[in-house]
């Protein structure tokens, strides 16, 4: 089939090419203009060594404590896929969280670990002053976990996880863009649309 041909069938249904995009992008449009403000929230930790214990390996004593800090960074990662940890999180912070699945619990967070004692945390709220809450919640707990994941002889903390004040900003749907995205979409179904009903219709008359 020739390129004039495949113009004449988008001519032949040339109103419902028109009515599929332009519905599709007033769709995208109105679903993006009304689609309520959400607020991402970004914190970071630190962890940091603390109380070390006399050790007769001085030398190394540097390599170990920053290869301790590595494993209590990957421990503090793992935290914040745990349901129970995001559970008391959000406990602390005097929020019932409404989830109907543990994998909701587990990708409510999202934890990067930038290096071996740097881990970054960023998570998504409808209101900011639930962010705002969520973020001093996690602070707080994980904290008082790193606190007491590992202790001295004497009983004190041997890490400290040291937070950043959080970042929370608006997150607004880009309008314009899923407008274009939506045109260009009804664009291609109404394409082929009109293409299949040509097929279906021509394949009709062979057969009669």
């Amino acid at each position: 089939m020739e390129l004039k041909e495949y113009l004449l069938i988008v001519n032949k249904h040339k109103s419902l090419v028109v009515f599929l995009t332009v519905t599709a992008a007033l769709v995208s449009f109105l679903i993006s203009y009304f689609k309520p403000v959400a607020y991402e929230a970004s914190l970071s930790f630190a962890v940091n060594r603390t109380n070390r214990e006399e050790t007769s390996q001085y030398q190394y004593d540097g390599y170990y404590a920053i290869q301790a800090s590595d494993l209590v960074s990957q421990t503090v990662v793992s935290w914040f896929s745990t349901p129970s940890v995001v559970k008391e999180i959000y406990a602390k912070a005097g929020i019932n969280p409404t989830f109907n699945s543990m994998n909701k619990y587990a990708t409510l967070f999202n934890t990067k670990k930038y290096s071996g004692q740097n881990i970054g945390v960023k998570f998504t709220e409808k209101e900011e002053g639930i962010a705002d809450k969520v973020a001093q919640a996690a602070v707080d707990v994980i904290r008082q976990k790193v606190l007491d994941l590992n202790k001295s002889a004497d009983s004190k903390s041997l890490f400290e996880a040291v937070p950043s004040p959080a970042v929370i900003v608006a997150v607004r749907p880009n309008t314009i863009l899923n407008t274009v995205i939506g045109f260009l979409a009804g664009l291609f179904v109404s394409l082929l649309l009109v293409y299949l009903i040509d097929y279906f219709k021509d394949e009709k008359k062979d057969n009669l």
